[in-house]
């Protein structure tokens, strides 16, 4: 038996250089990212010997060409190479010279010719096969030289590829078959490597790579940032007379992958590593345990990973800040249905005079420029502003999904603190028979105004005037207003049509959903036009309603906060309406609040914020404590902040039969789009490309690693998450769905 022990003998030798603190000897900034904690969220590479092609571990590697396993009667499944060619990728810890071998047969349909296979590594061509009719294995050499540490591709060109022919034996729906593969031994000998594992060692937890390996973690990082580690130990091979150096390398995607020397510890053991990035960057921290193919290569154990960043950011105090008198502010929540932020003036819309009352407000306010909604369906995004819930796990995601009685909602936490809530709402989706009733001593669905039209924000004012006049005045109280002007139908009344779109056809564009067949790019300005003339009637009742509280003497103590579900689409990305994409369109809403007594008028935060931030902020204006289960953050201190980093903002829509989920950090986007059988991504970098037009998810690989651990490493379990609860609708609910072009 091969002995194994520990041993720091090399430390000194491989890492010299730096001591425990930073040129000049200040202190190190904080610890931003502990990667330990975060190991989860890591990207782990292993060098992999034999990839069985049939099975389900193999789809990670496979890049394109490929359908799905299938057995065919056989005794273990495979999977056929398909088009014109396959691809897969492989990882090695570093160069060296392999011997691949396979195991595959051509398809076979009628009377076809000898199928021949040109193989090509990282766009090197070596080798062409010509296959037997029956399974056989082969094999090929591949020299070091066209091999490189890290990611390569294994491309596989067919001569030729047909569908079955009528009486083949195959069944067969998809495109035309080339090569059923068995397996790919990529040249471990029928070997893989152990994985890197986060260890928890009494007062020294690590991480260890095993020889054949790589852990890559994606930060976000500043100038004068660090990589501390407490101890580096090589656990070798007894034998080996001087172990392979464990490789640190970091990458943005504006600065080619940079080895990073250790340098010599501290007298404490510790190494202090800069990160040298000349600005805030996105960066890729590679930790890589080179592999020889044999056994000698030793282990890394890596004792206390850590990064640590300057955080620029500066707070005062929420109380001292917004002056109170110990009083409770009132707070209103005030939601527009289906507005989308860049349709206002005060978010720069310039096309058409939409929000003149809501600009005057902002002015009074805090703007906070970059909102994503967390679903661009109504549903899951209130449902997030009522929890304070991502929609992973509140769970309200399906057409059947009601709010279930264990969450525990704002107007709940806010009851508890002698509120007196009340709700005004016009749209079935958030009625009280789904769930969203809880912890309201008033909510009420606005029936239908004069001629059987659907309720305007004129209509939610009324109800709301008349509560206000008759509420307990000893008591602080919480109002939700949700009206649904520019949900379609787009229908604006007098005199918003007039001014806004007299010439427009309102029988074929202003219900859309009956004739999306018939829509055409060309109609979308028009659509549009409709559009901003009932974002036109909402901001007027949304100033009435100002106007209305500052009569009553209570808009100056108030917390006032203005926000939309969600947005809407008109063709940006060959789709009308909401709740089906991702896009900005769909996500980017507004939010401006009016904090009580001045404290952040006229401010713009261009930091992100979310809906999921809303419930948080409202409970430290209150002055209650926020719970520590939810996702969001309290917005008070971007009020003031001057830097530092940002929580991503996440988003979901879930249907029946799809799901999907996006990521906004640093200034980049990733959608996640499930629906298919091969998962998509799509990367935009929105400070550039705003409108989401460029994916550069082949362009960006750290970016795209960045986004994709922050997926992962949020990821909720089934405990952290509420149980699902079933709708149960009665006969009005479906009928208000059914008028805003739901089916319920």
């Amino acid at each position: 038996m091969t002995k194994v022990v520990r041993t720091a003998c090399y430390a000194g030798m491989l890492f010299v250089g730096l001591t425990s603190r930073p040129a000049g000897g200040t202190e190190l900034p904080p610890v931003t990212y502990d990667l330990v904690e975060r190991f989860s969220s890591a990207e782990m590479q292993t060098e992999v010997g034999v990839v069985q092609l049939g099975r389900r571990e193999a789809s990670p590697l496979l890049v394109e060409g490929w359908e799905g396993n299938r057995s065919d009667g056989a005794e273990k499944p495979f999977r056929y190479g398909i088009g014109d060619h396959s691809e897969i990728r492989f990882f090695l810890s570093k160069p060296r010279n392999l011997a691949m071998s396979f195991h595959c047969w051509p398809f076979r349909s009628g009377d076809t010719p000898p199928q021949r296979i040109a193989i090509a590594v990282n766009g090197h061509q070596v080798e062409e096969v010509t296959l037997s009719t029956m399974p056989a294995r082969y094999r090929i050499e591949v020299p070091a030289k066209w091999l490189v540490a890290g990611d390569n591709r294994l491309a596989l060109r067919y001569a030729w590829s047909r569908e079955p022919t009528k009486g083949a034996t195959q069944s067969h729906h998809g495109p035309p078959l080339a090569v059923a593969w068995d397996w790919i031994d990529l040249g471990g000998g029928g070997r893989s490597r152990a994985a890197p594992q986060a260890v928890g060692d009494g007062a020294q937890p690590a991480i260890t790579v095993p020889p054949g390996s790589a852990v890559d973690y994606y930060v976000d990082i500043a100038p004068g940032s660090f990589l501390t580690l407490d101890g580096v130990v090589p656990v070798r091979t007894v034998g080996t007379s001087k172990p392979a150096p464990l490789e640190i390398e970091l990458q943005t995607d504006t600065m080619a992958r940079r080895r990073l020397e250790p340098g010599r510890p501290s007298a404490e053991g510790r190494y202090v590593i800069p990160l040298p990035v000349p600005e805030r960057s996105l960066a890729r921290i590679s930790f890589r345990a080179p592999g020889d193919g044999g056994e000698s290569a030793p282990e890394w154990r890596l004792v206390r990973p850590a990064v640590r960043s300057p955080t620029g950011t500066e707070q005062a105090p929420p109380g001292a800040l917004l002056g109170t008198d110990g009083e409770k502010p009132n707070v209103i929540i005030y939601l527009i249905d289906t507005l989308r932020a860049d349709h206002l003036g005060c978010y720069g819309y310039e096309e058409r005079p939409t929000s003149p009352r809501i600009d005057a407000f902002a002015g009074q306010a805090t703007l906070f420029a970059q909102t994503r909604a967390q679903s661009s369906h109504t549903r899951p995004s209130v449902a997030t502003i009522f929890t304070g819930l991502d929609p992973r796990l509140h769970r309200v995601q399906y057409k059947r999904d009601a709010l279930p009685s264990s969450a525990l909602t704002l107007a709940e936490l806010l009851q508890q603190s002698s509120y007196e809530t009340a709700g005004f709402i016009t749209n079935g989706n958030i009625s009280a028979a789904l769930g969203f009733g809880q912890g309201f001593d008033t909510y009420k669905m606005i029936g239908k105004g004069e001629d059987g039209e659907i309720p305007t924000s004129g209509d939610v004012n009324q109800a709301a005037f008349e509560w206000l006049s008759r509420r307990q005045r000893e008591r602080p109280f919480f109002l939700y207003l949700h009206s649904v002007d520019p949900h379609q139908p787009y229908t604006p009344p007098s005199p918003y049509r007039e001014r806004f779109a007299p010439d427009v056809d309102v029988d074929r564009l202003g219900f859309i959903k009956d004739h999306l067949a018939g829509i055409s790019a060309g109609d979308r300005s028009d659509v549009m036009r409709l559009y901003d003339a009932e974002i036109a009637l909402s901001d007027a009742n949304f100033g009435a309603f100002v106007d209305h509280l500052q009569t009553l003497g209570l808009y100056d103590a108030s917390l006032i906060i203005l926000i939309a579900d969600h947005g809407e689409e008109f063709h940006e990305h060959g789709g009308w309406l909401h709740g089906k994409t991702l896009y900005d369109e769909a996500l980017r809403v507004p939010l401006v609040i009016k904090f009580p007594h001045g404290f952040g008028a006229g401010v713009r935060s261009d930091q992100l914020a979310q809906q999921v931030d809303i419930l948080p902020t409202v409970l430290a204006v209150v002055g209650q404590d926020v719970p520590p289960q939810l996702h969001g953050r309290n917005l008070i201190p971007l009020v003031t902040a001057t830097g530092g980093p940002q929580p991503p903002a996440f988003s979901a829509r879930v249907r029946e039969g799809s799901a999907m989920e996006s990521v906004s950090a640093g200034g980049m986007k990733l959608i996640h789009n499930r629906y298919g059988r091969t998962p998509t991504l799509e990367l935009y970098d929105l400070a550039l490309d705003p409108g989401e037009r460029h994916n550069l998810v082949a362009e960006r690989e750290v970016a795209r690693g960045y986004l994709q651990a922050l997926l992962r490493a949020t990821q909720p379990s089934e405990t952290d998450s509420l149980p699902r609860a079933a709708a149960k609708l009665d006969a009005a609910t479906k009928e208000r769905l059914r008028a805003l072009g739901y089916a319920p």
